[in-house]
């Protein structure tokens, strides 16, 4: 299969509800492309059996999937998509966002495109620099890390979206994934901590792309709602909107008016395609679980 569409859900209810109207919101759209959703079974128990239909094939986690030390993490989960995917290219995306336009011309253009990896480049920087977005990394310590020299550009990620293509450069950067997750990064040099004490898998995929030094800039699928912007000129740029959680301080990123916006949207697209509307997305969004601490 040429391309397709990955979503991973766990945890509490409000992923399966998160993933079902993210796929449902895509297919609105563009039916193109074929949607998989890998997911433990309890994220989708209190999903219709008629939504679960939504999905073009739902594929049940096994534990070395999704897991580290018998416990959920989400480095683990995207790395171990890269190896999983059935499809030849695959677009990655996180569950806690909403599709807002059609996406067959980004689809286009991330084939096309000469690079086999893509993903949401927030900042790039020296040693030592301010970079935005670099949330996770002291410099000091990631540097010598990942084996990156001083003179070396450090990227800064993040991860809600990543699209790739197989290959024999894919199995590289797998591999050195796979290698920098097990090599377990000294969590108490951290500038925040991440859920569970886990590694950020942001940290990760940005030690690793800054050391292969691939050239995954340029694409902005995303939108994070954390500022005011006119909700046109964002659907024209983005065809994506997270709901994402909260900060250490517990501030909430999303701006009252994208979380309104998006669950009138996941409403109206219901409505206009006479789809009885079921799942509220403040589910999705209260059991996310940057807001709940688990």
């Amino acid at each position: 299969m040429k391309q397709g569409i990955i979503i991973c859900a766990y945890g509490k209810r409000g992923y399966g509800f998160g993933a079902y109207h993210l796929a449902y919101s895509i297919k609105h759209y563009c039916k193109d492309y074929p949607i998989y959703l890998y997911c433990e079974e309890r994220t989708i128990s209190q999903l219709f059996p008629e939504d679960l239909k939504i999905f073009d094939k739902i594929i049940i986690f096994n534990d070395r999937d999704y897991k580290r030390n018998g416990i959920p993490d989400v480095a683990t989960m995207k790395v171990q998509v890269l190896k999983n995917s059935p499809f030849d290219e695959t677009l990655y995306l996180d569950a806690d966002c909403v599709c807002v336009s059609d996406i067959k011309e980004v689809m286009e253009k991330f084939t096309k495109g000469e690079s086999y990896f893509y993903i949401d480049v927030q900042g790039k920087g020296n040693k030592g620099d301010e970079i935005v977005y670099d949330a996770w990394s002291k410099h000091d310590v990631a540097y010598p890390f990942f084996g990156l020299d001083d003179e070396d550009v450090f990227y800064s990620t993040n991860s809600s979206w990543f699209y790739f293509k197989n290959g024999l450069e894919l199995s590289e950067l797998y591999g050195w994934m796979l290698h920098y997750l097990n090599k377990s990064y000294p969590m108490t040099e951290l500038k925040n901590k991440w859920i569970k004490g886990m590694l950020p898998d942001e940290l990760l995929w940005s030690g690793v792309i800054s050391k292969l030094k691939i050239n995954c800039d340029g694409f902005k699928l995303m939108y994070y709602g954390n500022t005011y912007e006119s909700i046109v000129d964002v659907r024209e740029r983005h065809p994506f909107i997270t709901y994402y959680g909260r900060v250490s301080s517990g501030v909430n990123l999303v701006k009252p008016i994208w979380l309104e916006f998006m669950a009138k949207h996941v409403k109206a697209i219901h409505k206009i395609d006479g789809v009885p509307f079921k799942y509220n997305l403040e589910y999705s969004y209260y059991d996310k679980a940057l807001n709940n601490n688990q």
